[in-house]
């Protein structure tokens, strides 16, 4: 989907409410190939956002896994790994 590229781009934008719809609408479209922007931006100082990031990545569930896992075994920051497993229980519990 062409819509895809330009979302991803808008999840580094400067506004919240614009990376907060970006994250909202890749959820929507559940494309994997957002998996690995959505992963980046889980760190958002923006809690609307990050939560909008935690929700798509649920919402592409099965497709992005791997993805997940890799980052869980990558990521150093706690608050992050905790947020990835999760995901990674809310999707493998589906």
């Amino acid at each position: 989907m062409r819509a895809v590229e330009p979302l991803i781009k808008a999840l580094g934008d400067t506004d919240p409410e614009v990376r907060w719809a970006a994250a909202y609408t890749l959820g929507q479209i559940k494309d994997a190939k957002a998996t690995d922007s959505l992963i980046k931006a889980l760190c958002d100082p923006d809690e609307s956002v990050a939560r909008a990031v935690q929700e798509a990545l649920g919402k592409i569930g099965k497709d992005a896994l791997d993805s997940l896992k890799a980052a869980l075994e990558n990521e150093k920051d706690e608050k992050i790994k905790e947020t990835l497993k999760n995901i990674i229980d809310k999707i493998t519990k589906e």
